[in-house]
């Protein structure tokens, strides 16, 4: 089959675009208890959401049809006349599989979709009516007459129209029956909302359920204004994505409803619920699945100890068959979230690619991404927030306040001590909050130092979605100071750190932080940490030696930790230099048998940096030869067999 779209049209609509999907081989006889399922539950879960009238992807379509000379009041766009049904019901017809899958998709991503049915006509040409074409409305004998110059889908060869009016009402002529076996599938988007690989995305995803559960093959194309035809006959096959029939199609487990397991996961780590905890937790205890994510921005390369935090508690979630999103924030890392005392540096897209590689297979450890049960989903915010434009962007901000931008502490603080505030930076929270409207969360899940953005994505997704969204703060690990323990305190724990220092870290944290530690940390439930509390002021070593061995073995392995447990008895506790030590060569290093201390554990890589290493100094923690170095000034003889230690963990030899 051929589909042509007029070169008229495109100087009419310069951003319009089709996606051509053909499926040939089908079987849409065949019942589909997962299609039917699928259409229900998102039919019910947009029921009485009537602000979703009002997105772009509505209006657009309206604009267009004013522009055509149409009235959108008596004529509806077809995505909007469906969605009006399922907001107003919660429900509409099922009519057959084939059908039922292009309605779910169009109700998801907001767009036509329609099917015609290939056997019946063997091509398809957009363009303007000549006024001699008959339109013969889906389910009646009635036969119209249709006026020229009508914006129509075309049987030229017959002339007949197939659906007037672009995407309105649809002809009997090639309509889908239970018969059909090959059908054509256009996107349409004519008025530019979708990027070229959103298009592709939405056909894969079409093609893939319609494929897993009737059958056929499928073959896909782009018709723009640079290309204007597609011939099914010379499309190469699309190849299927394997994930989403698990995520789409697979019946998720059930949602567990068990008051024990719901109070844990609501009280465990946590800080604050907004709007209130006990309205979430009604919520759950429903057996409503919810959707749920957190965002993080791949500002560094590795996941590290404040990750871990959230990572387990979105674990909670997908245990109770909750809907977990591991949001990769691409798009925002570029600007970087708010820092009390300076602007960041803007990242570039390369460096945030890189970042974050290695994020799956780390969040791996304690996310499940390939559970068949209740796989947890993997999303970028570049793919949305890069199509945003200018017309968006001032729709978003007309649903905040400047005062409540100007509320954040964040910003109150650069205030106060007179330091600039970028435009862009300005953004940044509603960026972040942008993420929960186009993913239409229930909850949004991040540590307490997050709660002004989750609640900038709570104020959007009620003004533009009407809906309300939960937000879920947890506690941070901080000393007994209240200062937050990360990369500047040395003891932030990561994927990149090797098992000894993994295992030290853990060893080196206060008595005061240990409780809290495992309520964040570790998989042990409230009554146990109860006990812990009590235990630790009798055996604080026994109870840290216990949570380093179960971080150690999450991040690397049992036998490693059961090695670093052993290195940190004979190495850290009884004082013995560890026979293992990393060896530098002395001619390596400098070129006379003299380096100051700092310049000697910079080039040894014992510390990340000159500032780390000064720090290390003044506060006694570097030795050489055992002998402890306080002075940062002082210049050390390179001789052979020279033993260098810097902190608890790290050493080398001089040779």
């Amino acid at each position: 089959m051929k589909f042509t779209v007029e070169k008229d049209i495109f100087k009419k609509f310069p951003n319009a675009k089709f996606g051509g999907l053909f499926i040939l081989g089908l079987n849409n006889n065949r019942k589909s208890e997962n299609i039917e399922r699928i259409l229900s539950q998102y039919c019910k879960s947009i029921k009485g959401e009537k602000n979703r009238l009002n997105r772009k992807k509505i209006y657009t379509w309206d604009n267009l049809f004013l522009k055509i000379g149409l009235d959108s009041k008596n004529i509806t766009p077809s995505h909007k006349a469906l969605l009006k049904r399922a907001i107003s019901s919660g429900e509409i017809p099922n009519i057959s599989p084939l059908v039922n899958v292009y309605n779910f998709i169009s109700l998801k991503y907001t767009l036509p979709i329609g099917g015609h049915d290939i056997d019946k006509v063997k091509e398809v040409v957009v363009g303007q009516t000549t006024g001699n074409e008959t339109f013969l409305p889906m389910n009646t004998e009635e036969i119209e007459e249709v006026p020229k110059n009508e914006y129509a889908y075309l049987d030229k060869k017959n002339q007949k129209v197939l659906t007037r009016n672009l995407v309105w009402r649809q002809a009997d002529t090639d309509k889908i029956t239970k018969e059909t076996t090959n059908v054509f599938i256009p996107i349409d988007d004519i008025p530019g909302n979708f990027g070229y690989e959103e298009i592709e995305k939405i056909a894969m995803e079409l093609a893939t359920i319609i494929c897993e559960e009737l059958g056929g093959k499928s073959y896909f194309g782009i018709v723009n204004k640079y290309k204007t035809k597609l011939d099914s006959d010379k499309l190469p096959e699309l190849q299927m994505d394997p994930k989403i029939p698990n995520i789409l199609l697979k019946k998720r487990m059930d949602v567990v409803t068990d008051e024990k397991k719901i109070n844990e996961v609501l009280t465990k780590g946590v800080k604050e619920i907004f709007p209130e905890k006990e309205d979430l937790k009604k919520l759950m205890m429903s057996g409503k699945r919810l959707k749920l994510y957190t965002g993080i921005d791949p500002t560094a390369n590795f996941i590290h100890m404040g990750h871990i935090i959230w990572m387990k508690k979105l674990a909670q979630f997908q245990k109770l068959g909750h809907e977990v999103i591991f949001l990769i924030g691409a798009f925002t890392a570029m600007i970087g979230d708010p820092d009390k005392q300076y602007t960041r540096e803007p990242l570039t897209k390369e460096k945030v690619r890189q970042n974050f590689k290695n994020y799956k297979k780390d969040a791996s450890k304690i996310l499940d991404f390939d559970w068949e049960k209740n796989p947890v989903q993997i999303l970028n915010n570049f793919d949305w927030l890069s199509r945003l434009n200018l017309e968006d962007w001032l729709t978003v901000m007309s649903k905040v306040t400047m005062q409540h931008i100007l509320s954040h502490d964040m910003f109150r603080q650069r205030i106060e001590n007179e330091n600039p505030i970028r435009l862009h930076e300005v953004m940044y929270p509603l960026m972040q909050g942008y993420d929960s409207v186009h993913m239409e969360v229930d909850l949004e899940v991040g540590g307490s130092d997050q709660t002004f953005n989750m609640l900038t994505g709570r104020i959007l997704e009620r003004n533009i979605l009407g809906k309300e969204k939960f937000v879920l703060t947890l506690k941070l690990l901080t000393d007994n100071t209240g200062t937050k323990m990360g990369k500047t305190t040395n003891n932030a724990i990561s994927f990149k750190d090797n098992p000894n220092d993994c295992y030290g870290k853990v060893m080196s944290f206060s008595d005061e932080v240990t409780p809290l530690a495992y309520e964040l940390l570790s998989k042990k439930s409230l009554s146990e940490i109860e006990k812990i509390k009590e235990e630790i002021d009798l055996n604080p070593m026994k109870v840290k030696k216990e949570l380093a061995f179960e971080l150690t073995t999450l991040i690397h392995s049992k036998e490693k930790a059961e090695e670093a447990a052993t290195y940190f008895q004979e190495v850290i506790q009884n004082q013995e230099t560890p026979d293992d030590i990393p060896e530098f060569r002395i001619n390596e290093l400098a070129d006379k048998p003299i380096l100051n201390i700092i310049d000697l554990l910079e080039k040894t890589k014992l510390v990340d940096s000159r500032g780390q290493a000064k720090r290390l100094v003044k506060q006694g923690g570097v030795r050489v030869n055992d002998k402890k170095i306080k002075d940062i000034h002082i210049d050390i003889k390179l001789k052979e067999d020279t033993i260098v230690q810097a902190g608890k963990r790290n050493w080398v030899k001089l040779i």
